[in-house]
């Protein structure tokens, strides 16, 4: 656990950016939670494309799509220096498979988009980035927090997160519809209005 701690302090010890993103308005000193879901859906053709990038680069297409948000978030920003956050499963041990129940971790992923950097050359950097924080996944977010405010490198503020006001989340599964002789369910679509932080995008 002390080496899992001093990789996530190295992470974040020279202090932690916050993301300027162009809001039509000024951003409140309370956070608030209204928000709304835009869906969209991206052809077959570009799905093709990104997965073809995704082997060309041996990485999956969970990897491309991270890359690819990161560079949206540094279109839309300028910023070089960018901190978001994901979620993974938390079932690292074999005990685990089989138990019912939620094991997810959030992780803090920092990265360093430039318009200097080729895009296959940035995604290298995203993968490897990805992969040293999924190996010290194990270490509680909420203690790396408190441990950050403990040593001064973040302070809390009523209006943001404290490491990061975005998120992306891959959701490779599907809810099925279900027949039997007697009920048929599907999911019903509604409107969600409410919004945990600035952007969000599930894949």
């Amino acid at each position: 656990v002390k080496s899992q701690e001093a990789y996530w302090v190295a992470q974040f010890e020279g202090g932690v950016p916050d993301l300027s993103l162009p809001y039509d308005f000024p951003r409140p000193p309370v956070r608030h939670f209204e928000g709304r879901v835009n869906t969209f859906e991206i052809g077959a053709d570009m799905t093709t494309r990104l997965k073809q990038m995704a082997v060309k680069r041996n990485a999956s297409l969970y990897m491309v799509l991270l890359t690819i948000y990161f560079v949206l978030l540094y279109k839309l920003t300028g910023q070089e220096d960018i901190v978001v956050g994901t979620s993974v499963a938390g079932r690292r041990h074999n005990d685990l498979n089989k138990v019912t129940g939620l094991f997810f971790h959030t992780l803090a992923l920092r990265n360093y988009p430039s318009g200097d950097l080729p895009f296959e050359a940035f995604l290298e950097t995203v993968k490897q980035r990805f992969f040293d924080a999924y190996e010290n996944q194990d270490y509680p977010f909420d203690q790396l927090v408190e441990l950050l405010m403990k040593k001064n490198i973040i302070r809390k503020e009523a209006g943001r997160h404290a490491l990061f006001d975005t998120m992306f989340s891959w959701q490779n599964f599907n809810i099925p519809q279900l027949d039997t002789r007697t009920i048929r369910l599907k999911p019903f679509p509604f409107e969600q209005r409410t919004a945990k932080f600035d952007l969000f995008p599930m894949a």
